[in-house]
C-alpha cells in the first residue's frame, strides 16, 4: 500500500491519482491565482496603481491622454531622462546630437551631410567675421532668410544674433550714421 502524500504548502493529504504535484488542489490554485495577480500588476496593460520610478507616488495609468508606463508624470519622465544624460556622457552626446539633426531638418530642411558641406566650403570660419569655429566655444548657427526662408551661410551666433536685429536696412543705415557720429566727435576731441 502506497504511503499518502502531504501537499507541501498546506500539509493536508494529496489525492491518491497519478498526479505528481506536490501540491493540493486548493494550493496550486492559491499558487496560480498569486502568479495571475502578480504577472498582472507587471503588465503594461494593468490599470491599476502602480510606484512611479521617479518620485515612488502611486499612479494609475491614463490611456485617453497617452500612456507613460514607468512614470506620473511628463516632468518625472523628464527628471529622470535627464538624470540618466548626466551619468552617461555618451548618451548625453547622442541625445544632443539626435536633437540638432533633428533641429535642422525641421527648421531649415538640412541633413548632417548638407551642413557638414557649408561648414567644409567656408573652412570652418564664420561668414561675416570670419572667426574659426575653434574660436567660438560653439558649433555654428545656420542663417537664413526670415521672408523667404532660404538657407544662406554658416555664422557664429554672434553675427547671426546682429544679423537678425538689424534686419531691417533703415535701422542698419542708422546704426551705422550713428557709430560714424560718435566715432568722429572722439577724433574732434582728441584734436
Amino acid at each position: 500500500m502506497r504511503r499518502p502524500r502531504v501537499c507541501k504548502l498546506c500539509g493536508g493529504p494529496l489525492p491518491l491519482t497519478k498526479h505528481k504535484g506536490y501540491q493540493c488542489p486548493a494550493c496550486r490554485k492559491k499558487k496560480h491565482d498569486e502568479k495571475r495577480a502578480e504577472y498582472r500588476l507587471s503588465h503594461p496593460c494593468y490599470t491599476g496603481p502602480r510606484p512611479c520610478k521617479e518620485c515612488g507616488q502611486e499612479f494609475v495609468i491614463d490611456y485617453s491622454t497617452g500612456p507613460t508606463k514607468t512614470y506620473c508624470s511628463e516632468g518625472c519622465r523628464r527628471r529622470a531622462q535627464a538624470s540618466r544624460r548626466k551619468t552617461d556622457p555618451l548618451l548625453s552626446q547622442r541625445h544632443k546630437r539626435r536633437c540638432r539633426i533633428s533641429f535642422l531638418r525641421k527648421k531649415y530642411g538640412l541633413d548632417e551631410t548638407g551642413y557638414n558641406r557649408m561648414f567644409e566650403s567656408q573652412g570652418g570660419h564664420c561668414a561675416i567675421c570670419g572667426k574659426h569655429q575653434t574660436e567660438m566655444g560653439r558649433s555654428m548657427v545656420v542663417d537664413h532668410d526670415h521672408t523667404t526662408g532660404k538657407v544662406r551661410q554658416l555664422l557664429c551666433f554672434r553675427c547671426n544674433a546682429v544679423l537678425g536685429i538689424l534686419e531691417d536696412d533703415l535701422l542698419c543705415e542708422k546704426a551705422f550714421a550713428y557709430l560714424a557720429r560718435h566715432k568722429s566727435l572722439r577724433i574732434a576731441e582728441s584734436a
